[in-house]
């Protein structure tokens, strides 16, 4: 009765332990759909600095006289009207560059530079200036001046002077202190100037007088997606341990319980068998000082057929009384010997 007692109860853990596995198995999974349903990161564009570099001409004709036709004795370079190169003297320019946004420090160089079609050139102004904060210089073209000079060039190599560009650069080279250090900052803003001789024209063909670059750097910050308190990537983990282990303990605990009812079954198969031997009782008593363990179910059959008697059943025990011996078979031995 003992072992009976005993073998039901390892039935019962092995039940218990076995709804505990496939329950750990099921968690497992539910928090593994809750945790790959969120992303383990969330992304979002975070702006470093932003500032914008302004480089400003301020640049008018300087005509030789007030002349009826303009209402001015000077004009706007950027003018829609046609400017006669004999009534201009010359171009004043007042250059401004600076940053909005942060602090630069660094040199800007000036060219003025006459070109010819033919493809070369002669330089007629290079100034450099150094400059924190923000630059601004002004100077003056000579346009008689440009027209004398490339005149006499024309005249080195035999040719007649009929028109020449003059191209007006500025270059700005800096660091710009921004919130992550030190930023390397070049650029260039040029005018061109159509100067035809024969048509006794001049006008500005190309470049604008403002020049506006905006500058920012973007970085994308990740940040951490928490379900019921931890990181995703961690629930994830968890997930997959308790789906792992819980669905491998299950296996294992099935096997266990499988092999322990296949155990079992040989008996009910017997007492299918041979119904109409077995008699089960409430308690067998005998008086025989003779017990005799029968190795296997059958030979009880035998004994029973032999001295015509049934076979008696109590509880996890089978006996068969003759006379003198009385034979029997615990159902239990085979799983625990003493």
């Amino acid at each position: 009765m003992k072992l009976r007692s005993n073998s039901r109860f390892v039935g019962r853990i092995l039940t218990s332990a076995l709804v505990a596995a496939v329950a750990v198995a099921i968690a497992g999974g539910l928090l593994g759909f809750l945790a790959y349903r969120v992303e383990p990161y969330t992304a979002r564009q975070v702006t470093l600095y932003r500032y914008s570099r302004l480089s400003t001409y301020d640049a008018y004709f300087t005509l030789r006289h007030y002349t009826e036709i303009y209402g001015s004795s000077i004009l706007p370079v950027n003018t829609s009207l046609p400017v006669y190169l004999s009534l201009v003297e010359g171009i004043n320019v007042s250059y401004s560059y600076r940053v909005e946004g942060a602090d630069p420090s660094g040199s800007v160089r000036i060219e003025v530079i006459l070109k010819h079609p033919d493809g070369w050139s002669y330089r007629y102004a290079d100034i450099s200036e150094g400059f924190k904060g923000r630059f601004s210089t002004s100077y003056y073209i000579d346009m008689g001046k440009t027209v004398e000079i490339m005149d006499g060039l024309c005249k080195e190599v035999g040719q007649r002077l009929y028109s020449f560009t003059l191209q007006v650069n500025t270059y700005f080279d800096h660091l710009t202190e921004v919130r992550t250090g030190s930023r390397k900052d070049h650029g260039n803003h040029t005018l061109t100037f159509s100067i035809d001789v024969t048509r006794n024209r001049v006008q500005l063909v190309s470049g604008n007088l403002r020049y506006a670059e905006p500058v920012e750097e973007k970085t994308t910050i990740y940040d951490k997606q928490y379900v019921f308190g931890l990181e995703v990537p961690t629930l994830r983990t968890l997930s997959a341990t308790a789906v792992s282990v819980g669905t491998i303990s299950a296996a294992i605990l099935a096997l266990l319980h499988t092999s322990k009812s296949a155990g079992a079954q040989p008996m009910k198969s017997f007492e299918r068998k041979y119904r109409d031997l077995i008699v089960e009782v409430a308690h067998i008593e005998g008086n025989n000082p003779v017990e005799v363990r029968v190795a296997s179910p059958e030979g009880l059959v035998k004994l029973a057929r032999l001295i015509e008697t049934p076979i008696l059943k109590s509880s996890s025990r089978y006996v068969v009384v003759s006379k003198s011996v009385t034979y029997y078979y615990e159902e239990t031995t085979n799983l625990s010997q003493p």
